[in-house]
């Protein structure tokens, strides 16, 4: 699936901030060439002085299809970007009077995206989110839904998701829960699984208090079920080899299961590669002990993920000895913080004993 303006996309992420390209700096440092071929860059950001829709759509299209090589012209993309599609979009909406053709709807969906960083702002106040999100849900209800209109909805909601308030992620299992049906009627296969995926969300983003089901395969076979581990504290981990942040999190965890495993902690590490070879050379090489699931059939498809709706990873949920959960954002300090509530004091951990040959 294409992605939805990325570059809005990455307005969105990283807070709109946007470090200033100094045209100077770049001519000391790569010489003129560099610089010139900046300047043509940013020319290409300037929104055509007009009123045709059929122009202004071809400019949004032609941003669109804009892919840095450099760090440079990535920050002109960031800098330049969102002003320039959301200033052609908002023309669109001025002058296109049926609400319901292809041209008002791409518009839209592009005013709601831009839009939407400063309505789901963590400071943002709770009544302009909701006016925010009355907007979209409107958008949604206002045409048949596609795969912009899943794009739209996929960057409200997980700007919702990890916003780190309480009550917006809240918002966002309600939302996705919502959105995920519609999307799942759609004929089109792709938007059906992906308004699945949601539903999933949904589900997991409410799972606090509840039992977590979840079933796989080891790395030697053997069959899993997460029932088998009740009476123990667990952390769930989906996670994959390829994934930056998860491997960054990794010591994390290994510290906190050499600090508690013997207080009665486990971790169920659920693979999604689908290179397993990758998965084996890794696990051997850290050798952590603990779980560690994969279906190598599927390509390292589990089925919970599009139960729980994991979009995006690490995706961590930390479950009680009565197989409950008690997190879904066990990360970092927060991991410790809790295992410390559920088990008490974690262990000294042992100095490892040098290898002898």
């Amino acid at each position: 699936m294409r992605v939805f303006h990325w570059f809005l996309a990455a307005a969105l992420i990283f807070g709109g901030h946007v470090a200033a390209v100094n045209a100077q700096q770049i001519v000391a440092e790569e010489g003129d060439e560099a610089a010139n071929a900046l300047a043509e860059l940013e020319k290409k950001f300037e929104v055509p002085e007009t009123k045709d829709v059929a122009q202004l759509l071809e400019f949004i299209g032609s941003i669109e299809k804009i892919r840095p090589t450099t760090r440079e012209e990535l920050m002109v993309i960031r800098k330049k970007g969102p002003l320039a599609i959301s200033t052609a979009a908002k023309t669109i909406l001025e002058v296109e009077k049926d609400t319901k053709s292809p041209a008002y709807r791409k518009a839209s969906g592009i005013v709601l995206t831009t839009d939407a960083q400063k309505a789901l702002s963590p400071d943002a106040d709770v009544a302009v989110r909701d006016a925010f999100i009355a907007k979209v849900d409107e958008f949604l209800a206002g045409g048949e839904l596609g795969r912009q209109e899943l794009m739209v909805a996929q960057q409200i909601v997980s700007g919702l998701e990890y916003s780190g308030n309480d009550a917006s992620v809240a918002k966002a299992g309600e939302l996705y829960s919502k959105w995920g049906a519609k999307f799942a009627e759609s004929s089109d296969e792709q938007i059906a699984r992906y308004g699945k995926m949601f539903v999933g969300a949904g589900r997991r983003l409410t799972l606090v208090g509840k039992p977590l089901e979840l079933k796989g395969t080891q790395m030697d076979g053997a069959a899993f079920d997460i029932t088998s581990l009740k009476g123990k504290v667990v952390l769930v981990d989906f996670w994959a080899t390829w994934c930056g942040p998860c491997r960054a999190e990794h010591p994390n965890i290994v510290a906190n299961y050499k600090g508690y495993k013997d207080k009665g902690f486990e971790v169920v590490a659920v693979s999604l590669d689908a290179d397993r070879g990758a998965l084996e050379e890794y696990v051997k090489e850290h050798n952590t002990g603990w779980v560690n699931l994969h279906e190598k059939e599927a390509e390292g498809k589990n089925p919970a993920t599009e139960y729980y709706g994991i979009l995006g990873i690490p995706c961590v949920m930390l479950i009680d000895k009565e197989g409950k959960v008690v997190s879904t954002n066990a990360r970092g300090e927060k991991l410790g913080a809790l295992l410390k509530d559920l088990l008490g004091p974690a262990d000294p951990v042992k100095a490892e004993e040098p290898k002898t040959e």
